[in-house]
Order: C-alpha cells, then sequence, then structure tokens
C-alpha cells in the first residue's frame, strides 16, 4: 500500500523512473499530483496525465506528447477496469490518445464505442481495437494488418469477420503481405494462384501451396525447393505417391 510518508520518501529520491511510477499509481496524494503534472521528464508528465481522475481540462493542461510509433505500457488500474463501463467510456472519449489506446484493451466495448475507435486518428487505438475486441470490423482488421509495421499483423486473420471477397486485387502490391492475401480470395482463379507461386517472396510462395487452386504440377515443384518444402508438403493437391515418396525419404514405412 502506497501511503502518504512513502510517496514523499519515494518523490524525494529524484530517480526519474520511480516518479513515473508514482505518476501511475492511483494512491497518489494531490500534492505530488500537482507536482509531477509539472515535473521536468516528458515520461512522468506524460504518466500524469494518464491518470483516470483527471478532468479532459487539467490533462490537457499538462504538457504531454504522444507519438505514433510511442509505446505506452497500460497501468494496472486499466487491466482491472476493463469491464468498467464508465470509465472505458471516458477512456475512448477522451482527446488524450494514450487513454483512448487504453479503452482499447477492453473487449467489453459497447458498438458505439467500438465505432468510435475504428475510426480513431491514431493507428495503435485502431490496433489495440482489433487485437482486443471480437467485434472490430472485418475491414478494419484489414486496413490495420496493410498498415501495421509489426510482425504480429497476421494475428488477426483467423477472425470470422476478415473479409475474403476481393483479395485478388492485392495480387500487384509491393507488400508481400498483402500479396498473400490473395489466396484467401475465393474467387481468386487458379491461374492467379499459379502465378504467385513464383512470387520473390517465399513466404507467398509458402502460402499458395496451401491453396487447394494450384495446379498440381507446380506443387510438385515446390516441393523441390528448400524454401517451399515444408509447406507443399501439406499441399491439399499433393497426390498420393508425393506423399509415399515423402514418407520413404524419411524412412517411415
Amino acid at each position: 500500500m502506497l501511503t502518504d510518508d512513502l510517496a514523499d520518501r519515494l518523490y524525494a529520491t529524484g530517480d526519474e523512473d520511480v516518479r513515473a511510477g508514482l505518476a501511475a499509481h492511483r494512491g497518489l496524494p494531490d500534492r505530488l499530483v500537482t507536482a509531477l503534472a509539472s515535473d521536468a521528464s516528458p515520461a512522468v508528465r506524460l504518466a500524469m496525465s494518464l491518470r483516470p481522475e483527471l478532468t479532459e481540462e487539467r490533462r490537457a493542461a499538462i504538457d504531454w506528447h504522444v507519438g505514433p510509433e510511442d509505446r505506452i505500457f497500460p497501468p494496472a488500474w486499466v487491466m482491472q477496469s476493463l469491464t468498467d463501463p464508465v470509465l472505458m467510456r471516458a477512456c475512448a472519449e477522451s482527446a488524450h490518445p494514450g487513454m483512448r489506446r487504453f479503452a482499447a484493451y477492453s473487449p467489453h466495448l459497447p458498438g458505439d464505442l467500438v465505432a468510435r475507435l475504428a475510426a480513431d486518428e491514431d493507428l495503435v487505438v485502431r490496433m489495440l481495437l482489433c487485437e482486443n475486441h471480437p467485434a472490430a470490423p472485418g475491414e478494419l482488421l484489414l486496413e490495420t494488418l496493410l498498415a501495421s509495421p509489426f510482425i504480429t499483423r497476421f494475428e488477426q486473420l483467423p477472425q470470422p469477420q476478415f473479409p475474403r471477397a476481393g483479395l485478388a486485387r492485392f495480387a500487384e502490391s509491393e507488400d508481400p503481405g498483402a500479396r498473400l492475401l490473395v489466396a484467401r480470395d475465393p474467387e481468386a482463379p487458379a491461374e492467379l494462384i499459379e502465378r504467385l507461386s513464383h512470387d520473390p517472396s517465399a513466404g507467398v510462395r509458402r502460402v499458395m501451396t496451401g491453396d487447394a487452386r494450384l495446379p498440381v504440377g507446380r506443387l510438385l515443384e515446390l516441393l523441390d525447393e528448400p524454401e517451399t518444402i515444408g509447406a507443399a508438403a501439406e499441399g491439399p493437391a499433393l497426390p498420393l505417391t508425393a506423399m509415399e515418396a515423402i514418407l520413404a525419404a524419411a524412412g517411415i514405412p
């Protein structure tokens, strides 16, 4: 428990990380809330600006900054409050992107707040909504996958609302992550799947091996390529004779 005496002693250490930790603690005495709001450290001021009890006016009065690439780790109170409809609404409707990011961690947001955050100007807000809310719009899932610079961008593909129709339009994209989506389009012609099986990206070629529209002859060729042999061995169109050859080569009767 953070007593007033302990808070004063921690503040007196002069350690920036300690002050930032204090700024995120909900049991902070009012006098330290005031002091830390004008702290010399940007990290401390940012932590202060993310206190849930602040009014929007008081929050705006703090000199904080959040850039599109800045990571904000949610303090304990956020994860403890994800089912609190009043607090999550206040966070979602805040002018502070950090507060809106906190709201996007909640899988319990009502439809109007999901729609609000789905249109948020902050990419991280939209990404967090996709990662955490089961009703994140399908088009938003696609949009954030295409915009995200992170390797985790494909984690939302299994979501049932992730769109499939029209993904063949990404066949000419410069982004290999977009090109591999073509295999999810039920209307993509076999010729396009075959063409993408020659893609410069091994990742795209591997995805195409899992498409039943890929001609068997091409699948067998990919079975001989070091970068695609594993994926090709699991291809749904792989002939029985090829399966038996793989087992024999592995010494499996």
